[in-house]
């Protein structure tokens, strides 16, 4: 995350002060993925099919790669790309190594190791494009991370069909929470620690957008996202990319999308300086959950 130290202080103050288990549960849920010199982020789930994974940003599989996110779905790089992302992934989970406070950098206390050959990856509705930004780590073998997931309610983040009417509601002026564990950046952008500790930032929904753009010549954009207000004293930074946004509603914790990234406007890229707003890809999309 990027903060100047009063933005990143109210952050974990308001954290801190949700109920226990709505606190719990937002931590306990978010997961680091790690591989080589590759850091992202996610989240723990049950969905709607009952089947045990990580939510996670699809553009990952490039940033693990080293290349730009490609204007066109090509199934035997796509493939290539899911194995060596989860060839040696570690996703980080379960509590933290010391409280939260923002002196504090606590990271998890617990790994699991994923291959190909005990985990998939699932593109779901965005099966063949590169526009849909989510992507689903699925479990092939009994592991720990799966018992985990199992354990306790506050584990994991569940959803299915009974919530469509929450998801098909106007998420605009949405209070949120976003996770993540990418580099931990100051308010001029400098790199004040890479230990990619857990981290949270608040903010507020402020459009649901259909498409933003991604490059501008050729014209290719991302689908179904929620902007948040961000800027220089408060936003995501390089390491947050899956992490979830949540959102509390009567009592309980939704998860609303997984982190995009900075600067995602309709018809329009915007520079990297300033940054000007965060956005997650929606959760929700043609009428299904993910």
């Amino acid at each position: 995350m990027q903060f100047d130290n009063t933005n990143k202080t109210q952050a974990i103050q308001a954290f801190n002060q949700l109920a226990a288990p709505l606190q719990q549960q937002m931590q306990l849920s978010s997961v680091r993925l790690s591989n080589g010199n590759f850091t992202g982020s996610g989240v723990l789930v049950i969905d709607g099919e009952n089947i045990r994974g990580i939510v996670t940003a699809k553009h990952n599989l490039c940033v693990k790669a080293g290349i730009q996110t490609p204007l066109i779905w090509n199934d035997t790089q796509v493939n290539d790309l899911a194995a060596g992302f989860l060839t040696n992934l570690l996703v980080g989970f379960g509590p933290l190594s010391q409280p939260l406070t923002p002196q504090n950098l606590p990271v998890p206390t617990l790994t699991q190791a994923l291959t190909p050959t005990t985990a998939d990856i699932e593109f779901r509705g965005g099966y063949g494009s590169w526009d849909y930004d989510l992507m689903f780590i699925s479990f092939k073998a009994a592991m720990p991370l799966r018992n985990y997931i199992d354990a306790n309610v506050s584990h994991r983040i569940a959803y299915g069909r009974a919530d469509l009417q929450f998801y098909q509601g106007n998420m605009v002026n949405r209070g949120v929470f976003v996770t993540g564990f990418g580099d931990i950046l100051n308010a001029q952008g400098q790199q004040t620690s890479m230990t990619h500790a857990f981290q949270v930032r608040t903010a507020t929904v402020t459009r649901q957008e259909p498409r933003v753009r991604r490059h501008q010549n050729p014209n290719a954009d991302f689908d179904d996202v929620l902007i948040a207000g961000a800027s220089y004293n408060t936003s995501t930074a390089p390491g947050d990319s899956g992490g979830p946004m949540l959102t509390v509603a009567n009592n309980r914790v939704y998860l609303l999308g997984a982190t995009l990234g900075s600067n995602f406007l309709p018809n329009q890229m915007v520079n990297d300086n300033p940054i000007v707003n965060n956005a997650s890809t929606f959760l929700y999309r043609q009428g299904a959950l993910f």
